[in-house]
């Protein structure tokens, strides 16, 4: 898992889905990504790749109601 290819697929999933993605963070080894589903809604993905970690969370106002850490 590169920050390349979870740049790529966030992108592919927000497009086929018709989301608005937004690049919080990035660097050459971490990447945040934050995927709006409706207006307090959203999925943030945080990837890194030293430690092999890709975490995903569903936010709702600012509360977090799901999450899957790798």
């Amino acid at each position: 898992m590169d920050v390349d290819s979870v740049i790529k697929e966030a992108h592919t999933i927000a497009r086929d889905f018709g989301l608005k993605l937004r690049i919080i963070d990035i660097t050459d080894n971490i990447v945040n990504i934050k995927i709006s589903l409706d207006t307090d809604l959203f999925i943030q993905v945080y990837a890194n790749q030293l430690k092999d970690k890709l975490n995903m969370n569903l936010i709702l106002k600012n509360r977090r109601l799901y999450g899957y850490d790798r």
